[in-house]
């Protein structure tokens, strides 16, 4: 039995999963070490996926519990089947022979590292463009902020994105997972500003990578915005050093009411619908309101 799982993260996107998966099987992945976790997809979308891949293990959950939750789904699943460590993977993106053995032996290296992540390069750039290869949060800007340079050796980053790492599955629950009332977006930088505070790092292997379509998941446009915008007040408040958290309020408050006062002036239903959630979505991250779901229409 190999010591690592895979699993995708799927949501009504039948094309990117039967790609990343195609893309797994190519890289000599058995298909007993694939998962997928499907995010209340509609009925059809899974028919398919298992008429495509039959030997492919597949999670239904009943409803979309977001990013978050499939993750942690994910991390179950994986640790009651004996495996050491979870691969996850968002389902817009494609791997290679090399991406997980090269992930195993970057968290070899040290004992202090715990999480390990490939460098995302765009896919499409024919491997000249990327759009992860480390990170910052910047406490001052109130921003996480993504390196997008090549690397020669392995780097320590301050987060490492949702979209595609690799966790040993006893340290994953001792750090308490993923936090779900995020839903998405945030939920991985939360998870790696606890880590660090056990006393662990985060590494983005240089001589792992993977194409990633970026955020082909989330075209929602209102759901990104709300999301977005509440959560990233909600981890920088919960986080950031009292020092900060005054001046970050107040930088907010005017990007609220510059946003605001650009979309009143052309007062269509759909500036209605955005100045309503991002409204919401600023008194909720202040407010530290973080429902599991906000239905958007």
């Amino acid at each position: 039995m190999n010591t690592t799982i895979t699993a995708i993260i799927n949501f009504n996107n039948i094309e990117d999963t039967a790609e990343c998966v195609q893309s797994c099987l190519d890289s000599k992945i058995i298909p007993q070490d694939v998962v997928i976790i499907d995010n209340g997809s509609i009925k059809e979308s899974m028919e398919q996926l298992k008429k495509l891949f039959p030997a492919i293990h597949m999670v239904s959950l009943v409803e979309n519990i977001g990013y978050a939750g499939a993750v942690n789904e994910a991390f179950k699943y994986s640790t009651d089947r004996g495996y050491r460590y979870t691969f996850i993977l968002n389902n817009d993106v494609v791997v290679n022979s090399k991406t997980i053995v090269e992930l195993e032996k970057t968290l070899l290296k040290s004992s202090s590292y715990a999480i390990a992540a490939p460098v995302n390069y765009v896919q499409g750039s024919n491997f000249k463009r990327i759009c992860f290869s480390g990170g910052i949060v910047d406490y001052k800007r109130a921003i996480t902020e993504h390196f997008m340079d090549p690397i020669e050796e392995d780097r320590e980053s301050d987060f490492i994105t949702g979209a595609s790492f690799m966790v040993e599955n006893e340290l994953f629950f001792k750090l308490g997972g993923y936090d779900e009332s995020y839903f998405m977006y945030y939920e991985d930088s939360d998870f790696g500003e606890r880590l660090k505070r056990a006393g662990y790092k985060m590494v983005v292997s240089a001589s792992s990578f993977i194409e990633h379509k970026v955020s082909s998941t989330s075209n929602r446009f209102l759901s990104v915005m709300y999301y977005g915008n509440r959560n990233r007040i909600i981890f920088f408040l919960k986080y950031s050093p009292k020092r900060y958290v005054l001046s970050f309020i107040w930088v907010y408050l005017l990007e609220y009411f510059r946003k605001v006062a650009k979309l009143i002036i052309f007062p269509t239903k759909r500036n209605a619908f955005i100045v309503y959630y991002l409204t919401k979505s600023f008194c909720d991250g202040l407010l530290m309101r973080a429902e599991k779901r906000v239905e958007i229409k």
